[in-house]
């Protein structure tokens, strides 16, 4: 199953993607994609399925051929609006009914923002110099549009419509389940919105996923389906596809001409950006016990703790070889020496510390480890580490990421650095990793050390 909402920005990538689908299968098994257009379908032509269109259709593949299915319109009473949670638990009814198999993955392709509100509309001001080492930025967010989301419907049927994982939790059944859900979609490689979705019937066995932006190529989806012959896919594990996707992206990275090439002028190539991780969803609720111990020790030493992540000035150079983090790559890797002024607007560095304040949870409890702050938070860095890589299946990192850690980085946790990054994202207290072990005074949970502990802008 390939879901595309491509009613965005994204449209022409995702287009590319269904080509390669198109032209990759060799039959096999039952590949169903769904895919939304948006009105700029007068830009990009007609679609790989020979049919200029806007709006969501389903095709199927065959052998050198597809086919149009129908029924879609049936899914919901926004039948054109791909980040309607009932069009996806409609297309996964449809598939399943239909085309009933021994193992089943979702491919969801589509602009994503972890547990953050990136869809809101932000409005930044700078702040007057009160004694830090830099100038900071306000942020006012519109919380008229949903939060903690993904596939981004922007077409005028439904503007600027998401996916949250509190529609999928009220949408999505046991009946929806499938064996690995593939997100070739940016930041959703996020402990928050992981375990949401971890408390859900309808979890999947492995979730694919980064921790920081997708590049705009994707997964290679002409390998990923190269090998789907009668023969190979009946014999294959699920594990082992799912660990295919996060190796056949890795190759594709250092391969394909589309990565191997500088972001603008500077000396950084897109392969080295590049992030995926695979996770083991069963594991979810131990790692969720380890970070929450964690916070609660972490609370006693604030400060230094504090210290390990955000001691830095914002305004030198970027400090990757000091701590791992995942706020969007093209800002980060601009250049190896200092960011310029133009790098500091709504888009630049700064801002993105607020929009994405995501850092790596195994890197931050190995650089707890080695401060030995005290022998207890010490002790449960070690815990929080171990249950980190029961998570993590495996992971790579592109050469620019110096602490990733193979098969133990790669998933992100919702640290801001000021209020700034907390106004930014009004409704993380929902998340149910905010309301579970929460403390109505003190510390619980790591939303509670968040609230509690993070300093003003």
């Amino acid at each position: 199953m390939v879901y595309l909402g491509a009613d965005n920005n994204l449209e022409n990538s995702l287009l590319s993607n269904a080509s390669q689908l198109k032209n990759g299968y060799a039959g096999g098994c039952n590949v169903i994609v769904y895919i939304d257009r948006s009105e700029a379908t007068d830009i990009f032509g007609t679609s790989p399925f020979g049919e200029k269109f806007y709006g969501c259709r389903m095709y199927r593949l065959e052998e050198k051929k597809y086919t149009r299915l129908y029924g879609n319109e049936n899914f919901s009473d926004e039948p054109d609006n791909s980040a309607n949670a009932k069009n996806l638990a409609g297309f996964i009814s449809y598939c399943k009914e239909n085309y009933p198999a021994d193992k089943y993955v979702l491919f969801l392709g589509s602009h994503g923002s972890g547990c953050d509100n990136s869809e809101a509309e932000y409005v930044y001001e700078p702040l007057t110099n009160t004694g830090a080492d830099e100038p900071f930025y306000s942020v006012s967010a519109s919380t008229s549009s949903p939060s903690y989301s993904f596939i981004v419907n922007q077409g005028s049927e439904a503007l600027n419509d998401w996916i949250t994982p509190s529609e999928l939790s009220s949408v999505l059944g046991e009946k929806h389940y499938v064996d690995i859900m593939a997100f070739d979609i940016c930041y959703m490689g996020n402990y928050e919105f992981l375990y949401e979705i971890s408390e859900c019937k309808w979890c999947p066995k492995y979730v694919v996923a980064t921790p920081t932006t997708q590049g705009g190529a994707g997964y290679y989806y002409k390998d990923l389906i190269r090998y789907f012959t009668p023969s190979w896919h009946k014999n294959i594990e699920v594990e082992e596809y799912a660990l295919f996707i996060m190796e056949s992206y890795r190759d594709y990275t250092i391969d394909n001409p589309d990565f191997y090439k500088k972001i603008s002028s500077t000396t950084v190539n897109r392969q080295d950006i590049q992030i995926c991780t695979v996770f083991e969803m069963g594991k979810f609720s131990s790692l969720k016990t380890a970070v929450d111990s964690f916070a609660k020790e972490a609370y006693k030493h604030w400060d230094s703790f504090y210290k390990l992540t955000w001691g830095f000035k914002i305004n030198e150079q970027q400090q990757q070889e000091n701590f791992l983090y995942y706020t969007e790559p093209d800002f980060l890797f601009l250049t190896k020496t200092k960011y310029s002024s133009n790098q500091d607007g709504a888009y630049g560095f700064k801002n993105q510390l607020i929009s994405c304040p995501y850092v790596d949870i195994y890197d931050l409890a190995l650089r707890t480890r080695e401060a030995a702050l005290s022998s207890t938070l010490t002790s449960r860095a070690n815990l929080l580490m171990e249950k980190v890589n029961e998570v993590v299946l495996d992971s790579f990192a592109g050469s620019l990421f110096p602490r990733f850690e193979a098969g133990a980085s790669g998933l992100s946790i919702w640290f801001p650095k000021t209020t700034a990054g907390i106004e930014a994202n009004p409704l993380y207290y929902k998340l149910k990793s905010s309301v579970k072990g929460a403390k109505a005074s003190g510390v619980g949970n790591w939303y509670n050390l968040i609230m509690n502990g993070t300093p003003a802008y």
